[in-house]
């Protein structure tokens, strides 16, 4: 019996600890925790760097919501921008919006807008659709969504003023 014990330990142990091609790490305790700890640290940094852009982004949308000028924007194409958010028992799907906007008193012009749009609401944002916008004033590609539907009167593609 103590032959067959000494064989499996003798079988267990590693054969060479070091040469080309192989490496030894002994499975002390110390060197367990510190990989769970590290890996734990870079998973939350990801986590609060992500946090962060979401947060800059959702403010400075609020930020053009509150003071950007109104305007209106058709749908040229509408792309996926390769990205799922779910929330609860819903998903924001990541579009990018080709658009061309009309402001009152300028030509309109063609601007690109990657926005996280709920899938109950998709059918808003096809080809062809017209969408309220706000746009900052000193950077005529910075725009955010203020709604969606027919444009308002008095703008392209929306009824004459006094119809």
């Amino acid at each position: 019996m103590e032959h067959l014990v000494g064989y499996t330990l003798g079988y267990m142990r590693p054969r060479s600890r070091g040469g080309p091609g192989s490496f030894y790490i002994p499975l002390d305790s110390t060197i367990v925790i510190a990989i769970v700890v590290g890996s734990l640290v870079v998973v939350f940094a990801v986590m609060v760097f992500f946090m962060r852009r979401i947060g800059r982004r959702v403010r400075e949308e609020q930020r053009l919501l509150a003071t950007g000028m109104p305007g209106q924007a058709r749908v040229l194409a509408v792309q996926h921008g390769g990205a799922v958010l779910k929330m609860g028992a819903q998903r924001r799907i990541s579009l990018v919006l080709s658009l061309e906007v009309h402001m009152q008193g300028r030509a309109p012009y063609t601007s690109q807008l990657q926005k996280y749009i709920s899938e109950l609401n998709l059918a808003l944002f096809q080809q062809g659709a017209w969408l309220e916008v706000r746009v900052d004033p000193m950077n005529p590609n910075s725009l955010a969504i203020a709604g969606a539907g027919s444009p308002t009167p008095g703008m392209p593609g929306g009824a004459p003023v006094g119809a």
